[in-house]
């Protein structure tokens, strides 16, 4: 584990494991939906794979404490109205789920620690994944990012709101800034800095056409898009990404890590290989490696471009 130098002069990291989630019952087995947050881990299990995919059937809600396996707190949902759906926990033991029903429209539901349906609407965009914070938000990766209350009232969508050609690939939510990473069909990547009241800055990304991860700390910024994932690292100066190394992630010395899933949170991202999470920080990829890559650029002194705080 940790970052080392090939003998290509290449960096390499191998992130840590923190476990993998173990299913609830025998009746519920098959892992539709992972991931992580600041928490811990969060899944949907169903029987199978045909039962994940058709609305109507019922599965199983899981919460885990991080590094642990077996789930802490679960939810039957007797019938999930929606197809291959995606899910969060909220702040007060309710839950959040969401994707699209047979109908075709989209649907995201807030339901009480008991599955009582709390708060519901149905969003214009696509629902590819959700994610909460500490406060009750919820926010929402289609084509856009959304923002919502825990009432599902709408407060704030990212700049150019839906558009076909584009995806919202990954959110980091902190405590006065939040990243999205997004691209369009044609390859083009950018990264969203938005701040208190919403105020949003567009940082291009070049040569990642799509961003699985975002990271940063201490006016660094990592971001990983690549079919054999890298972390590309750098600073921005205003609306301008410069970046300054690239990190390889790995398995093991020989093969490269396989990632299913991601999440982000501050400084550290948590990855799945449809197996087992692990988990890297930004702060392990700048510390020194066993020998210099001279191809590097010097780094620049450390600055507090993130404020990183509420969870």
């Amino acid at each position: 584990m940790g970052l080392r130098i090939s003998g290509d002069n290449e960096r390499i990291h191998i992130p840590r494991l923190v476990g993998r989630m173990e299913a609830p019952s025998t009746d519920f087995s098959f892992r539709g939906m992972a991931t992580h947050d600041r928490l811990g881990g969060v899944g949907l299990w169903s029987k199978d794979l045909k039962s994940y995919r058709r609305p109507g059937t019922s599965a199983m809600l899981t919460a885990y404490e991080l590094g642990h396996p077996k789930p802490t707190r679960t939810l039957l949902l007797p019938a999930v109205p929606v197809r291959s759906a995606r899910a969060a926990r909220m702040p007060d033991d309710g839950w959040v789920i969401g994707g699209q029903t047979d109908a075709g429209t989209q649907l995201l539901r807030v339901v009480t620690s008991t599955g009582a349906t709390q708060a519901e609407c149905t969003p214009l965009d696509k629902i590819d994944q959700i994610v909460t914070d500490s406060d009750g938000f919820v926010w929402v990766l289609g084509s856009a990012l959304t923002k919502y209350d825990r009432e599902l009232r709408q407060l704030w969508q990212s700049p150019g709101g839906i558009r076909d050609d584009w995806s919202t690939d990954a959110v980091n939510l902190g405590p006065a800034e939040v990243l999205a990473a997004q691209s369009d069909s044609d390859g083009n990547a950018v990264v969203l800095r938005i701040r208190d009241g919403h105020d949003t800055a567009v940082i291009p990304v070049h040569q990642v056409e799509c961003v699985d991860l975002v990271i940063a700390a201490d006016g660094w910024l990592g971001i990983a898009g690549d079919i054999e994932p890298t972390m590309i690292i750098g600073t921005v100066t205003g609306e301008a990404f410069e970046e300054r190394f690239r990190v390889r992630l790995a398995e093991d010395d020989r093969h490269s890590l396989v990632i299913d899933e991601t999440a982000c949170a501050g400084d550290t991202a948590y990855l799945d290989d449809g197996y087992q999470w692990s988990v890297l920080t930004l702060g392990e990829l700048l510390a020194d490696p066993p020998q210099p890559a001279p191809q590097d650029a010097a780094p620049p002194p450390r600055r507090g471009w993130f404020g990183w705080g509420r969870d």
